[in-house]
């Protein structure tokens, strides 16, 4: 009969439950990132300058990250029905239906859509830092 002893197995257990920390983690720094989309986009929605200004700045919703199986998804919404109108453009339209001119776009959702892409680079290491930080401390 051979026996036989593996030492050192209990030091696996810090892999336990890694697909939840990384998903916590994941939503954590992803909901930061979408804190300062929100954050960016709020600042660049103009606003009128009488006493009914800033509806539209102010209604900006962020959704939780998801988790499609695939890949995390952030998003932000305005459901403002005059937001389009205000990111993209519009016409200048009579009551006789006679153009008059356009307004042109103010894109503050694609330009701040824009700059939160750009911290993904640094998310993705701060997500691994922090995994790290959580494995070694268990």
């Amino acid at each position: 009969m051979i026996d036989f002893k593996i030492e050192g197995l209990d030091e696996l257990d810090m892999f336990n439950d890694l697909d939840k920390k990384l998903d916590r983690i994941t939503r954590e720094e992803l909901h930061k990132v979408g804190e300062g989309w929100k954050e960016d986009c709020v600042n660049n929605t103009p606003v009128r300058d009488d006493d009914n200004g800033g509806t539209l700045s102010q209604s900006w919703e962020l959704k939780k990250p998801s988790f499609d199986g695939n890949s995390y998804n952030i998003s932000l919404e305005n459901k403002t029905e005059y937001a389009k109108h205000v990111e993209f453009g519009h016409r200048i339209i009579d009551r006789n239906g006679k153009t008059h001119g356009s307004v042109k776009g103010v894109y503050m959702l694609r330009d701040s859509r824009r700059n939160a892409r750009a911290v993904f680079p640094k998310t993705i290491k701060k997500i691994g830092k922090r995994l790290e930080r959580e494995l070694n401390n268990d």
